[in-house]
Order: C-alpha cells, then structure tokens, then sequence
C-alpha cells in the first residue's frame, strides 16, 4: 500500500497535538499559591510559607489578660486583607467597633474588619504563643528570629510544581 491512503490534515493535526499537549502538561502541574513571607529587622528573607488556604492568622497574647488574639488575614494579590479578630477576653484594649459586626461565636469575641496593608511589621513578644497560623499549623516568630525582633510580614506568591508523587515548593 501506498502513501495514498494517508490522512492529507495528518500533519497538521500532529503539530496542533505537539502544540498543545505540553502546555497542558505543564498548567496541570504547576499551581500558584498566595504566600505570606517574613522578613527580619535588617530586610532579610527568613521563611515564605504557602497559603493552601489563602489566609493566615497572626497570633498573640494579648499583654493585660493574658489570652490569645487572632488577626485573620486573607492575602490579595500584594495586599494582607485584615477580616476578622477574634479574642477570649472582653476588656481593655480589645476592639468592640469600628467593625462590620461585633459577635460571639464559639465562646469567642469576633469583630469583623476590613482593613488593607501592604506589610506588617510587628515586634516579636516575649510572650510565648506569638506568631503566625498557617494552614492550622502554629509557627512562632522564634522559630526564625528572636524575641522583641522586628519580623515584616508581606503578601506574595509561591510557584509549586507537582509530581504524579507530591508537590515541591
């Protein structure tokens, strides 16, 4: 048999499946995820965590009662998007308005904010408990600098690429 009986589009149709399949590739095993990333007191890159979640929550010991406060944060693009704060203990210092809605859930205040940074710089305390809530894991602010440092926080972007075995940041 000859040539003749061969598909005339045969070579078209191979350059379009060559042109699109490693694209296709690729965009199933590449993902872009937001990222908080904190920097220390000299401007130094310590640690870039991804958000599966597209938020954190910055955690700390409120100094006069003694309980935890979180900031939770959903990260826009550059922007660290403020949502909500919650705490234990109504008192002195603790917010109550200047929210969206003030609330108990879960035996907690809540007040919902709508506040845009573009950094947090925050002083690490010298109360344990102090740092960030990512993906339901705690990570303290000592885990990458010391106590009373000045830690940055800033949106960002993180790049993954998978395996068919798992993911490398």
């Amino acid at each position: 048999m000859g040539s003749g009986n061969r598909n005339p589009f045969f070579p078209a149709i191979l350059v379009a499946v060559l042109a699109i399949l490693p694209p296709a590739i690729i965009a199933n095993s590449i993902s872009v995820l937001p990222e908080i990333a904190i920097f220390d007191g000299d401007g130094r890159k310590v640690a870039a965590l991804p958000l599966v979640d597209g938020g954190f929550i910055h955690r700390y010991i409120h100094s006069i009662h003694k309980s935890p406060v979180d900031e939770e944060f959903i990260v826009s693009g550059t922007t660290l998007e403020l949502v909500r704060v919650r705490y234990d203990s109504y008192g002195v210092g603790m917010p109550s308005d200047g929210g969206d809605a003030f609330r108990i859930e879960d035996n907690r205040f809540v007040v919902d904010v709508h506040r845009s940074f573009q950094r947090l710089d925050i002083r690490v305390s010298h109360l344990p408990g102090h740092g960030l809530i990512v993906d339901g894991t705690f990570h303290p602010f000592t885990e990458w600098v010391p106590v009373e440092s000045l830690v940055t926080l800033k949106a960002g972007t993180k790049v993954l690429f998978f395996s068919r075995r798992k993911a490398h940041p």
